[in-house]
């Protein structure tokens, strides 16, 4: 029997603002959160991050809550 990883929705909000809701599997948020940042041109290195939270966590899903040291950068 074949092991398949399940995926659930996964809100990543930084600084208070909604982003985007992804499906992923609930293992290494941090690490995805990380790494989808930069890919979206949120942030160009993870030093950029000051906290990840996981603020809700229920079968709904998940909101990750993302805050940034420059938050301007969202808005560009």
């Amino acid at each position: 029997m074949d092991n398949v990883a399940q995926e659930v929705p996964i809100a990543l909000v930084y600084n208070g603002i909604s982003h985007a809701v992804m499906m992923a599997s609930t293992k290494d948020l941090t690490l995805f959160a990380v790494g989808f940042s930069p890919s979206e041109g949120i942030i160009q290195s993870a030093e950029e991050i000051r906290d990840i939270n996981i603020s809700k966590y229920d079968s709904k899903g998940i909101e990750l809550n993302i805050e940034l040291y420059h938050p301007a950068r969202l808005w560009h």
